[in-house]
């Protein structure tokens, strides 16, 4: 054994020794905290109803190579993304109840035979809103009576009657 190996050997043992740590551990974390690769961003625009029928795929994840597979990094509340890159509804998807980006923002390991490193991939969903609340009628009483005069030419402006829509959020009054 050489001295500068020998060196080495014994630095190892007496820290595994003394922090408790196993020494195969610690080289297989520093293999762990290598840089891993960085996939470009991708944005996807849906409606809020596309999210609406839960272990519904709504996408497929891009590959490279075909034999790759994929894992979400952390859990998410609305999507979950099987290992063939397949992004589906978790729970249905409700605009009211996502943050103030409206947005589905998670990122995903992809891995294959191919690959030297797991590779990172950002995926932002956008989310549109639909109209999902009825609307109600701010006019008082109802029923509600329209008085037309008798020489009112076409066109003549009788009633104006409002409803409005009555989000977490928001109230939208039209007219």
């Amino acid at each position: 054994m050489e001295m500068k190996t020998f060196r080495t050997f014994v630095l190892i043992s007496f820290v595994s020794i003394i922090t408790g740590i196993n020494a195969n551990n610690v080289h297989n974390s520093r293999k762990s905290m290598q840089k891993r690769s960085v996939r470009p961003t991708k944005s996807y625009e849906f409606k809020e109803s596309d999210g609406s029928v839960q272990g519904m795929t709504v996408f497929q994840l891009d590959r490279k190579i075909s034999e790759e597979s994929y894992k979400i990094e952390s859990l998410n509340r609305w999507v979950t993304v099987d290992n063939t890159g397949a992004v589906k509804v978790k729970e249905v998807w409700d605009y009211e109840q996502l943050g103030k980006e409206k947005t589905i923002d998670f990122w995903v390991y992809a891995s294959g035979p191919h690959l030297n490193d797991l590779e990172r991939q950002r995926i932002i969903i956008h989310i549109k809103d639909v109209n999902d609340e009825n609307p109600y009628f701010i006019n008082r009483p109802i029923p509600m009576q329209a008085v037309v005069q008798l020489n009112a030419p076409p066109g003549t402006p009788v009633f104006k009657l409002q409803a409005a829509i009555r989000t977490l959020t928001t109230t939208f009054i039209t007219s």
